[in-house]
């Protein structure tokens, strides 16, 4: 897991259960008064200098030691104060950080969000032009990345398998779109198609472009079937890359003076 307190990013990759979690605080706990911003690396200090007790950072440790974590950071006033590594891992070491990828996913939406080329409640079949003549084309951008698509649940027919985008675009309505909440790993998949017909590139190279590269990450790479990016899982990447997206859901989108995201996005 991952947590965010008031001015402290808490980033460990945690690999129990096949699963690596990101999760961002309010835009409202950002520390305003940062103006360190990690590029190309992070900066470190000791956690003393940044008003954090060394010692109970290292029970801190022993708790991510017990949960078998492999990699874990704390960032504090934009500076990493401990950083930690497990089982030969160290800071080059790209993490396969799993479900983490569809927060990616849904941050390449924002991005088109933010340009103006795609609405929440717009209909997502205007990108996936298959679901346009039967009941899909009820189902918006909104309801893909919150897991209220209805489309049927067959992640064992697409997980692993070949032609994973073909088949997730495939998956029939089960229930009216916005009425179940339902993790369905094809159904999120379906936004590598939305990102790519919105910004007229390929997933992955829109998110380099437009989310990598300004944040100053290059140590990643994200899978594909068939050439088509996975949203739903397959980005593998540094746990100090891996925080720099933290850091910037941590100032609500805002890297440096330019803003990303929507306001409120994150």
């Amino acid at each position: 897991p991952a947590l965010i307190t008031r001015r402290t990013l808490i980033l460990p990759i945690a690999l129990m259960f096949g699963a690596s979690l990101l999760v961002s605080g309010s835009p409202t706990l950002a520390d305003k008064g940062a103006k360190i911003w990690p590029q190309p690396d992070w900066e470190v200090s000791t956690p003393e200098a940044q008003g954090l007790s060394g010692s109970k950072l290292e029970k801190l440790k022993a708790l991510f030691e017990e949960k078998k974590s492999q990699a874990a950071l704390v960032i504090r006033h934009g500076k990493i104060v401990a950083e930690w590594y497990w089982d030969g891992k160290d800071k080059d070491t790209k993490f396969q950080a799993f479900s983490v990828t569809k927060s990616i996913a849904s941050t390449g939406i924002g991005l088109l969000v933010k340009d103006g080329k795609v609405k929440l409640e717009q209909s997502a079949s205007d990108f996936i032009p298959e679901w346009k003549n039967d009941s899909r084309k009820d189902i918006t951008v909104r309801h893909l990345i919150t897991m209220s698509s209805g489309l049927a649940n067959k992640d064992n027919t697409i997980i692993m398998q070949g032609q994973q985008l073909a088949k997730s675009i495939a998956l029939p309505v089960e229930k009216p779109a916005g009425t179940l909440w339902n993790y369905n790993n094809g159904a999120c998949n379906t936004l590598s198609q939305v990102i790519t017909a919105a910004s007229g590139q390929e997933m992955n190279d829109f998110l380099t472009e437009r989310l990598y590269k300004p944040l100053g990450i290059t140590n990643f790479e994200m899978d594909k079937s068939e050439g088509k990016t996975l949203a739903y899982m397959g980005l593998h990447i540094s746990a100090r890359e891996l925080a720099k997206i933290g850091y910037l859901f941590l100032h609500d989108g805002k890297w440096k003076k330019k803003s990303l995201l929507p306001k409120g996005w994150t």
